[in-house]
């Protein structure tokens, strides 16, 4: 389909056409690249709700991407995107949130979203949340140690002197309880994708 025949029906309603027209205009293909076009389109396209258009204006936001950086705008979007399951979306927010640079940290926010995109196996949001759990107050080595043995068991990268760190801060008691968390967490997963 031609830029015309989105437009068209774009025009008309068509909330995927709308979505098009933005990543038409964001890279310049099919269409000139026009930042503020893109930003138009999606803006359309993400107030009614359309999760991608969201995740993308909250993209373009966050990281100044052909727009100023609007950090209140990106997490508007992020928020909205994330509230539709977007596990991307919830773990910028939970980043966001846990790093404190460009809203005020939130440690309980941060977990909130941290979870709630490693529930769905983002594998860097479980690494986040082992790294929450295992450097803030209170600190939760038991929950540390299982996000990330699930963060790893999920291809993740874990630093080499992480595994050996936390576990001196754990009795072996401990260990055992982490790793029967993480194999049940991950059984769960698997029974549910089953289903």
């Amino acid at each position: 389909m031609n830029i015309a025949d989105h437009i068209r029906k774009a025009m008309r309603g068509d909330v995927v056409s709308c979505f098009n027209l933005g990543c038409m205009y964001h890279s310049g293909l099919g269409a000139p690249q026009n930042y503020a076009a893109a930003v138009e389109w999606y803006e359309l396209a993400a107030r009614r709700g359309f999760l991608s258009a969201q995740v993308y204006l909250a993209r373009m936001f966050h990281h100044g991407d052909g727009v100023p950086v609007d950090i209140k705008a990106a997490v508007k979007w992020y928020t909205k995107a994330a509230k539709q399951g977007d596990a991307g979306a919830q773990y910028e927010l939970g980043y966001m949130y846990d790093d404190g640079d460009v809203v005020p940290r939130d440690k309980e926010a941060a977990e909130y979203w941290y979870s709630s995109a490693a529930e769905q196996g983002h594998a860097v949001a479980q690494y986040r949340l082992g790294w929450l759990y295992f450097f803030d107050e209170p600190r939760i080595y038991i929950l540390a140690h299982m996000w990330f043995s699930i963060a790893a068991l999920n291809r993740y990268k874990l630093p080499t002197w992480l595994k050996g760190n936390i576990e001196k801060c754990m009795t072996p008691a401990e260990i055992k309880e982490a790793k029967k968390l993480a194999a049940d967490r991950v059984e769960k997963w698997t029974l549910e994708k089953k289903l």
